[in-house]
This record gives C-alpha cells, structure tokens and sequence, in this order.
C-alpha cells in the first residue's frame, strides 16, 4: 500500500478521492470515505464498492447515516452485517421497504425484516 494514497485520502484532495475509494487496501479506502469534504455524489455510490471494515465504519458513523440515502444504500448492500441493516431498516420509508422486500439483491434476513417492518406499519 502506498502511504501517498493514504495522505492523499486524509488530506481530502477530491479528484483523487474517488479513485481511492474503490481501493482494495481498507486503510486508503476508510481515509478517502470518511473525510468530511466528501462530494455527496460520490458518497452515495461508495457504499455499492467498499469493504466490509468501511462498511462498518460508515454505518457506525453519525455523521454518515445521517443521510437517508446512504441507510438505503447500507440496507440494500448484501455485505452490510445484518446488526447494522436491521437498525436502519426501521427509519426506511414505505415504497423503500417494498422495493427491499422483494429485491433478490438483499439477503433474506433483511428481506424479512422489511416484510416485518411492512406489517408493522400495517402497509402489507
């Protein structure tokens, strides 16, 4: 791993950021994504390409799932652990939890969830 990658990420020069935070290396990856000029394009699409540590950085993080969109994109990731998912799948909206609930790209504890969360609200 190159350590200018990581100075790059950290220091929050945005060109290269995007390019970061696709890496493999879950150091670069985790200083590119959680630098706070992020760019709120790019935020929303880098939760379908990280790592399973940068996944849980992001969904622990209040600054992160602040954003209804980027609790979306955690939910319906496959790789996002199931403790985080269910706690963001109470705070999704109706139509999402529907989309959710018959998506074959989500595992099946957090289809059923959204099933549950549906029937709960009474929509179902």
């Amino acid at each position: 791993m190159a350590a200018g990658s990581v100075t790059v990420a950290a220091l929050r020069h945005r060109p290269r950021q995007a390019m970061l935070v696709v890496a493999l290396a879950a150091v670069v990856t985790g200083a590119a994504a959680l630098g706070p000029l992020y760019a709120r394009s790019v935020e929303q699409s880098v939760v379908r390409n990280v790592v399973q540590e940068v996944l849980n950085e992001i969904a622990g993080s209040k600054e992160w799932t602040r954003h209804y969109m980027v609790k979306l994109r955690l939910v319906s990731n496959p790789r996002t652990p199931f403790g985080h998912a269910s706690k963001f799948v109470l705070h999704m909206r109706e139509s999402d939890l529907a989309k959710l609930a018959k998506s074959k790209e989500v595992p099946g504890a957090v289809q059923t969830a959204c099933r549950q969360q549906l029937q709960r609200k009474g929509k179902v």
